[in-house]
């Protein structure tokens, strides 16, 4: 994987990264990513029900898990719809 280096506020830095470890577990766990949009989307929309269903349970740890994983998961659909 090709990597660059930009700078980033200091406090979204630690945010960033842990988002950045997760989408690579992501890519290694589920290397194939659905190339319809529609499938992209549920996919998307599953980790983010994740992540509502831990807030509804007010387990801040899980949230926080849940939330990296959507963003993880958004990111993939991104680098998809911008090739």
């Amino acid at each position: 994987m090709e990597t660059i280096t930009i700078e980033v506020p200091k406090e979204i830095a630690t945010v960033l990264n842990n988002v950045l470890n997760h989408y690579k577990w992501a890519k290694q766990k589920h290397p194939q990513f659905p190339n319809d949009i529609i499938h992209q989307a549920a996919l998307v929309s599953e980790e983010a029900g994740e992540l509502l269903r831990e807030a509804n349970n007010k387990n801040k740890s899980l949230s926080r898990h849940e939330c990296y994983q959507t963003v993880a998961v958004a990111i993939r659909m991104l680098t998809h719809l911008e090739v």
